[in-house]
């Protein structure tokens, strides 16, 4: 359900107003139990696990499989990737050959046995005079015959055999084109994007008709950016397709046999929400059905109608792997059919050379009907995620988690207001204004008992932690030692000693740099410290890259707990005075663009960096651009404290669910060893420090061996070896973390509103203080205790 988007700051302050009203005006509602029905689908699986073709003694360092084509005989699956490459001090550039550690793998397997009956060595066909410049394309299974495109050539491959059965030159000789194919009757479509170096692109559509005869279309009357999403089968000569453009969707209605491509009007197709749709595909029951974050649905033209027909709620699958490993290959409705990889990958390790293809079908009956349903709110549901709710819904027997998907950050700001940002602090506000609109909109759903029971990633709502909201979760943790877990990262999430938002895995917030550069208290700055900072050793290059408004909404949030506390504002201390005569002295009124940082001098920004790091990986990535020895420092306050962290993921319980220790059983999976180390191994910073441990001795294998992913991106070079050592270093880092950056929102608005007055000279601060005290002090008296 999509909810009305709120566009100004000062609608999102209004909601919180009316929501505070509603919540005075109704007692807290325990949320009505809900069952699994019946009549609710459910789907049983199988596996056929495959080789790509890679060499599985070779380690690899990435490995992408895609979905080529089938028909009732075989699924043909191609696979691009790269083994990993030696460390970078010990290779010789005069005589290493990149391309050497590429590969390009067709695998062709048999539906009836379910084996792979051949693998096809792409690379082996490619042109050796120009084997530096020709690299594979795509690859495509199409009327039995396997079609691979390279930047030069079309090649035919006989899938059993892999022997070449034609070749010709291909329709274009683009450096990095990037083609999709679709057969509709007896047509043979090619979609092509091409990018030039600043990133625009055009888009070629080119239909080869039964006889032969090429006819080719360009979109450039649609507009800026044209981008063929996909291609909508309608019948054997017509078909729809939608184009997206800078301005939104146009749509095209294509007429194979007349050779002619009218554009549609788009009132007719208002129907079809294209923004929500994934990637679509036509099914072999010739409909045409879309793969969405969660679920296959069908779309009928004809009706103009979207109909779900599948959601990975009704199988015992991972919904995390399903949704971001998985690809859609297969669908009739009541059988459908995915690729991918069903194994939870370290990213500490070597990928592997196989997947899996899974094959669905509608089982006779639910066996979790009579459960009662526990609604799961998340902005995302990784893997691992997927792993803890998979093993929940496995061992209850009363419960059945599913995702409440009513809320979305995206409905509560203008879509358009991202297409001007490009400065820092419109970026800020931006996210400010929409997690002020959903923390709202959840509170008021929790009062109402309507909210989700359990709720993942809401550490930055901070309006959300009061026992009205959420439960205190500090008896899932009171046995947790220091020795064995980061109490400092449990205890910095504590509100008025409360453990309402609990931290799963973190990341660590605030200024990568040297150890050098720390201020007295060794792990952050004070004012003074900084200033001197940023003019002696930055050049004068401030590394927050906010203006004023923004930068003393971050500079606040790291010490709310002195202006907030109780449910009381008090901005009259010299605290708050302090911060804002810091930020009127030496703060610009307005954030630099990103085109203007991209100016600021290499060396100045290499000391320097403000970006989250989300575990070990970006850490070491951190370092090696920035530091010798690496360490992250807290952003300036009045005593020097150290960084601040964000939750990669947290955990809470509504005070109003169906059953608080029903949804605790859940926390206790979050919290396990099982869990905790497999966060780990994805890169992310966990409250284990054992887990932590383990992470790092296979990180460092990894990268020590030529390794370069982490979880934030590729780049992590190793000059000289690492050692535990580091591992020790990260862990003082860790152990130096102040608090939970958890900014109220709504407060945040209310001073970014406020204080450039004072700012500016058009107010005194005394002035400011007061009005944006009584405003503060308004939305915390509105919320109730």
């Amino acid at each position: 359900m999509k909810r009305t988007i709120v566009k100004a700051v000062s609608l999102v302050l209004a909601s919180s107003f009316l929501l505070a009203s509603a919540s005075c005006a109704k007692k807290d509602k325990t949320k009505k139990a809900k069952t699994i029905s019946e009549d609710t689908p459910w789907f049983e699986y199988t596996t056929i696990d495959a080789e790509t073709g890679a060499d599985p003694n070779k380690a690899i360092e990435y490995l992408y499989p895609e979905f080529a084509g089938s028909d009732d005989k075989y699924y043909v699956i191609y696979t691009q990737g790269r083994y990993r490459t030696p460390p970078e001090n010990e290779i010789d550039y005069s005589t290493f050959d990149y391309n050497s550690y590429n590969f390009n793998y067709v695998a062709v397997i048999d539906r009836n046995t379910k084996k792979v009956v051949n693998h096809i060595d792409l690379n082996s066909g490619l042109d050796k005079e120009m084997l530096t410049y020709e690299h594979v394309d795509t690859a495509n299974y199409i009327d039995g015959k396997v079609m691979v495109k390279t930047n030069r050539k079309i090649r035919d491959y006989d899938p059993l055999t892999g022997k070449v059965l034609d070749e010709r030159p291909s329709l274009s000789n683009n450096i990095a084109p990037t083609s999709r194919f679709y057969k509709i009757g007896e047509y043979l479509l090619e979609t092509e994007q091409i990018w030039d170096d600043y990133g625009r692109t055009t888009a070629t559509l080119k239909v080869t008709a039964p006889d032969g005869n090429v006819t080719s279309f360009d979109f450039k009357d649609a507009g800026e950016n044209p981008y063929l999403y996909t291609i909508l089968t309608l019948n054997d000569t017509k078909a729809l397709i939608p184009v997206s453009t800078a301005k939104g969707y146009k749509y095209y209605e294509l007429d194979l046999s007349a050779g002619k491509l009218l554009s549609g009007k788009e009132k007719d197709y208002k129907w079809l929400d294209m923004g929500y749709l994934g990637e679509i595909t036509t099914g072999t029951d010739g409909q045409i059905y879309s793969y969405t974050s969660g679920c296959i649905s069908r779309i009928d033209a004809a009706k103009k109608s979207v109909e779900e027909v599948f959601n990975f709620e009704w199988c015992g699958m991972n919904w995390g792997l399903m949704n971001n490993n998985f690809k859609l290959i297969e669908c009739s409705g009541d059988k459908l059919t995915f690729a991918g990889q069903t194994k939870i990958r370290s990213q500490y390790e070597s990928a592997s050379t196989n997947f899996q293809i899974v094959e669905f079908s509608r089982a006779a009956k639910n066996p979790n009907a009579g459960k009662t349903i526990l609604e799961l709110y998340s902005d995302n549901v990784d893997e691992v995620i997927g792993a803890a709710i998979q093993k929940f819904n496995e061992q209850s027997s009363k419960y059945y988690i599913v995702l409440a998907d009513t809320y979305d950050s995206n409905d509560f700001v203008d879509d358009s207001a991202y297409n001007d940002i490009d400065n820092d602090d419109d970026w800020n506000k931006l996210k400010i204004e929409a997690a002020a609109g959903e923390s709202n909109a959840l509170a008021m759903d929790i009062i109402n008992g309507e909210g989700p029971d359990i709720l993942l990633n809401t550490d930055s709502f901070s309006r959300l932690n009061k026992s009205s909201y959420l439960v205190d979760l500090s008896p899932y943790v009171k046995d947790f030692g220091p020795d064995d877990y980061f109490t400092n990262i449990i205890e910095g999430a504590r509100t008025n000693g409360v453990i309402y938002q609990l931290p799963v895995s973190f990341a660590i917030n605030g200024i990568s740099t040297d150890k050098k550069y720390a201020g007295a208290s060794g792990v952050g700055f004070t004012l003074d410290e900084y200033k001197a900072f940023v003019k002696n050793d930055l050049n004068g290059f401030d590394p927050m890259m906010t203006g004023q408004a923004v930068y003393f909404t971050q500079l606040f949030n790291s010490m709310s707990e002195k202006f907030i506390s109780n449910g009381k504002a008090d901005f009259t201390g010299p605290e708050f005075k302090e911060l804002a005569e810091y930020v009127k002295d030496n703060v610009p009124e307005k954030a630099m663009t990103w085109d203007d940082i991209n100016d600021v001098e290499d060396e100045a920004r290499s000391r320097a960096e403000t970006w989250p790091i989300r575990g070990i990986g970006m850490f070491y990535m951190a370092a090696r651009s920035s530091a010798k020895n690496a360490t992250v420092l807290g952003t300036p306050s009045l005593d020097g404290r150290g960084p601040m962290y964000y939750c990669n993921f947290s955990v809470a319980i509504s005070a109003n669910s169906v059953d608080p220790d029903a949804c605790g059983e859940f926390v206790k999976i979050l919290l396990s060893d099982e869990i905790q180390t497999s966060i780990a191994m994805k890169d992310y910073f966990v409250i284990n420090r054992k887990a932590f441990r383990s992470a790092g001795t296979a990180a460092n294998n990894y990268y020590n061996n030529g390794g370069q992913e982490a979880a934030g991106g590729s780049g992590v070079f190793v000059a000289t070896k690492l050692t535990e050592e580091d591992i020790d270093n990260i862990e003082r880092v860790i152990l130096s973390c102040s608090k939970m950056d958890c900014q109220d929102s709504d407060i945040s608005i209310i001073l970014i509103e406020e204080m450039p007055a004072y700012f500016l000279g058009q107010k005194s601060l005394d002035d400011v203080i007061k009005i944006a005290q009584n405003r503060a002090q308004k939305v915390l008296d509105e919320r109730g205790k």
